[in-house]
């Protein structure tokens, strides 16, 4: 089964409800109340090496580093802000103690830019691979975490940034092609929009927001979902990673994973508010922000192309697979 099932399955096996819960599975974090005006997030991720990486594709330094930015982008899909961070590790026999240590080392770079503490964490031995799972606590004004499930009818869709380079640069390095210096660097060292994610929350007119890590589409239906409404997104209007060397295809933008870029919705009557406030902020934040679709009545995620025809996709994201069947 899909990963998505997996977790469907154990959540329906689960307690749902605590003192102090908010939030729980189903999001990009657990929001739990917390004092002064401020709720807890928090999001654990795991990386296994052969899946997430490879470890011949670059430095254990730039591995670590990439994978605190992807467990951050969780705190960032919230509106929030990272505080604190928890590491466990499983380290191969096989492995030297110098590449050890430059993994925590990578993962400590990021930290610091975002001014996180490390507090904690485990160390093993694995007898196959690295393995990491990194825990990540961060923080939100009271009420203004930014869930799933706020879409609307007639709200407005948008993203940050541009889409398909990540999965670009997977491409290169999994085919060992040279010369394209760009994508691999978008895949392998990506940045958390926590600016971005924090901006999008104080404005107040946002009723929505996730993370593309799984990609666009496939993200953007989590949302569908979770808010009982369906999403119409123009497939002219994504925005397309592009270098001097051309751009990717629009069925690469919608289904490109591990982007950790924003897509959101705005309540459809505060839109015109929201643009007013855009151009101040696009200077600062570094990145575009488009809008790219609708919020409609019905279920799930169309792509619709220009002549009103619906884009047929051969995949709109990626899912882990789960166990095998009996």
């Amino acid at each position: 089964m899909q990963e998505f099932e997996f977790i469907h399955r154990v959540t329906d096996m689960l307690p749902s409800q605590a003192e102090g819960l908010l939030c729980g599975i189903g999001d990009d974090c657990a929001v739990f109340a917390g004092n002064g005006g401020r709720d807890w997030l928090i999001s654990t991720d795991g990386f296994t090496e052969g899946v997430h990486f490879q470890a011949a594709w670059a430095s254990p330094s730039d591995i670590g580093r990439r994978c605190l930015e992807a467990a951050v982008s969780d705190i960032a899909a919230m509106g929030g802000r990272p505080r604190y961070v928890m590491v466990s590790i499983s380290i191969p026999n096989t492995m030297s103690e110098s590449d050890a240590m430059a993994y925590m080392q990578g993962i400590s770079a990021s930290a610091a830019d975002y001014q996180m503490i490390i507090i904690g964490g485990d160390t093993t031995t694995s007898k196959q691979g690295l393995h990491l799972a990194i825990t990540v606590i961060g923080d939100v004004r009271h009420g203004a975490s930014l869930y799933r499930r706020g879409a609307r009818v007639g709200d407005v869709v948008y993203v940050t940034g541009v889409l398909g380079g990540s999965m670009a640069g997977l491409n290169v390095l999994e085919t060992k092609r040279t010369g394209y210096q760009e994508e691999v660097n978008r895949f392998l060292r990506p940045t958390a929009r926590v600016a971005s994610g924090a901006w999008l929350s104080d404005t107040g007119c946002v009723t929505s927001m996730i993370d593309v890590s799984d990609g666009l589409i496939q993200d953007l239906g989590h949302v569908a979902k979770a808010s009982g409404v369906g999403l119409v997104v123009e497939s002219g209007s994504i925005p397309c990673w592009q270098t001097e060397k051309g751009a990717v295809n629009i069925e690469t933008a919608c289904a490109s994973g591990e982007e950790y870029e924003l897509a959101f919705t705005v309540d459809g009557l505060r839109d015109s508010a929201f643009q007013r406030l855009l151009p101040a902020a696009l200077g600062q934040l570094g990145h575009p922000i488009t809008r790219i679709g609708q919020v409609v009545a019905g279920s799930g995620v169309i792509v619709r192309k220009p002549d009103g025809g619906v884009l047929s996709l051969d995949k709109s994201g990626y899912a882990h697979c789960i166990g095998k069947s009996a």
